[in-house]
């Protein structure tokens, strides 16, 4: 005896991708949007018969109740009446079920449907995560006849039940399915924590995912924004050992390690250069096996794993750089030194009210409603004076014609707390714009500034609700302003005959720092002759 063969029918499918209709959807994991199956037989299809399809496993296509997911009738709509729908062919929707990977049409209509008949329909479908082993790895599709009077006896056939065992088969197909692209998961991809983070800057970068296969190295390839740079990168010490490949270089880094199947892989590299101007990152992250040097060229091998399009959803907004080109802190004297010449001449007193100016120009735009946050804690700023502008023109022709009024940037003041000055922006702040910046604050006092240690200013800005990072920063990268503890003294004499040589005891009580050298400065007319110190001299 022999075995019976199938008449053949007609079954195939269409799964474009959106973005690019010429390439399907293969990445693991990733919903495909228009995926298309498509059907013809060679008998008619008539009541009592059934279509049944079998998916391969891990395909998601039901809801959490076993309803199709967005099941949809389709045909080619260029052969339409404008305004006309696809017609049904198959009166009622499948049955899906995802504990047996199946699709099937219960056939229950008349007229039946003439043969060769081409029948497509869509249906919601997500790719598994990996590619099936190769027995599995098939859609196949069987239409079969009504039950006959005396059961067919014929066996099972692959992932069967035991109804359709019985029923007899008018014709059948399969195909392949499509290789999938494996997707690294868990991908985060960030600036370690309390390391310099504005565009430009030298930092540290992390990178966690797990892999859905295993693999011998990860590249990291940083497509925005440009000038990432990671050729002075060095890895930390790590288990299993990273040790960074030869083609590491530019916006590239290639690490060299273990990398296990389902297993989370961290990844921390130092001295890399952040990309200039800020902004999203777009990051592409893939595993490759059986990589070989040939010559001065590195051949990756085969790729495994990978993350094309690690953006807002794994990885960082870099921070825009604040440039500060002018900075300058003034006592509250030298805006007015004709006043007073003397005290014009000092630094900025601690714990006395001061002034505080810088220029600069950022990066990325800080747009209608963001805020600038200025702070140079424990520098207390105060509300007697703030204003933002676009700088003065240089230029003499520019200077003539120059509208302060005009320059000037509109703004909110929002608060002053925690020692930091932040306005709401009532207009956009633009890239490369230079900007002056002047705010009152009270100097801090001796024992602040000393516990504070250097004190250096920041600029930032910022957007509502507030996540980690700012938009814009200067990483607090501002000279640290000399400011001096104010001494008490006094000066005394036995007599002050008008025009005479006499005797002055100055009485000086030094603050928290030993002083090395003092300066008096007399009144007007005063002098000191040569060798004037008659005794104090140790201090």
């Amino acid at each position: 005896s022999g075995f019976v063969v199938n008449r053949v029918m007609d079954f195939g499918y269409s799964n474009p991708d959106p973005a690019f209709p010429a390439e399907e959807v293969r990445n693991g994991k990733a919903a495909l949007p228009n995926f298309v199956i498509r059907m013809q037989f060679p008998d008619a299809i008539s009541t009592g018969d059934r279509i049944v399809i079998i998916v391969p496993r891990d395909f998601v296509f039901t809801d959490f109740a076993g309803v199709c997911l967005n099941y949809r009738i389709e045909c080619d709509t260029e052969e339409l009446i404008a305004g006309a729908e696809c017609p049904t062919i198959l009166k009622f929707p499948p049955v899906c079920n995802a504990t047996e990977q199946t699709i099937t049409f219960l056939i229950n209509q008349s007229p039946p449907v003439p043969q060769e008949t081409l029948i497509k329909f869509g249906i919601g479908m997500t790719n598994p995560a990996l590619t099936m082993p190769l027995a599995e790895n098939f859609w196949r599709c069987t239409h079969y006849g009504p039950p006959l009077a005396e059961p067919v006896e014929r066996g099972f056939r692959y992932r069967e039940n035991a109804i359709e065992a019985t029923l007899p088969i008018r014709s059948s197909k399969a195909f392949m399915s499509w290789d999938i692209i494996p997707q690294l998961e868990g991908v985060n991809v960030d600036i370690v924590k309390g390391g310099l983070m504005a565009a430009g800057a030298i930092s540290a970068i992390t990178l966690t995912f797990t892999p859905v296969t295993d693999a011998e190295d990860v590249a990291i390839r940083f497509v925005e924004p440009a000038q990432f740079d990671f050729g002075s990168a060095v890895l930390d010490e790590a288990d299993p050992p990273q040790t960074l490949m030869l083609d590491t270089a530019g916006p590239l880094a290639r690490v060299r390690t273990t990398v296990r199947a389902r297993v989370p892989t961290t990844i921390l590299l130092r001295n890399v250069r952040l990309g200039r101007e800020g902004g999203q990152t777009l990051v592409r992250l893939t595993t490759w096996t059986g990589g070989l040097l040939i010559g001065d060229d590195w051949n990756p091998g085969t790729k495994k794993d990978e993350r094309l399009d690690c953006g807002e959803q794994c990885s960082f907004l870099l921070p825009g750089l604040v440039d500060i080109s002018f900075e300058r802190l003034q006592n509250q004297y030298q805006q007015n030194p004709d006043a007073f010449p003397v005290q014009s001449r000092w630094e900025a007193q601690m714990g006395r009210p001061a002034q505080i100016s810088f220029r600069f120009h950022l990066t990325q735009p800080v747009k209608v409603g963001e805020e600038l946050w200025i702070h140079g804690k424990p520098f207390q700023p105060t509300l007697q004076t703030f204003s933002l502008a676009e700088a003065a023109p240089i230029s003499v022709e520019e200077a003539q014609n120059d509208d302060p009024a005009a320059r000037a940037v509109k703004y909110a003041l929002k608060d002053v707390l925690n020692q930091t000055f932040k306005v709401t922006l009532q207009q956009t702040l633009v890239p490369y714009q230079v900007y002056e910046v002047t705010i009152s604050v009270i100097a801090p006092s001796a024992e602040l500034a000393e516990a504070a240690g250097p004190i250096r200013w920041t600029i930032e800005s910022w957007t509502f609700p507030y996540g980690e990072k700012p938009t814009n920063t200067n990483d607090g990268n501002t000279r640290v302003f000399p400011i001096v503890e104010e001494y008490d003294f006094v000066v005394q004499t036995n007599r002050a005959p008008p025009i005479a040589d006499v005797q002055v005891d100055l009485h000086v009580k030094p603050g928290l720092r030993k002083p090395t050298a003092l300066i008096v400065v007399a009144p007007l007319l005063f002098e000191f002759p040569e060798n004037c110190l008659v005794d104090g001299g140790d201090v």
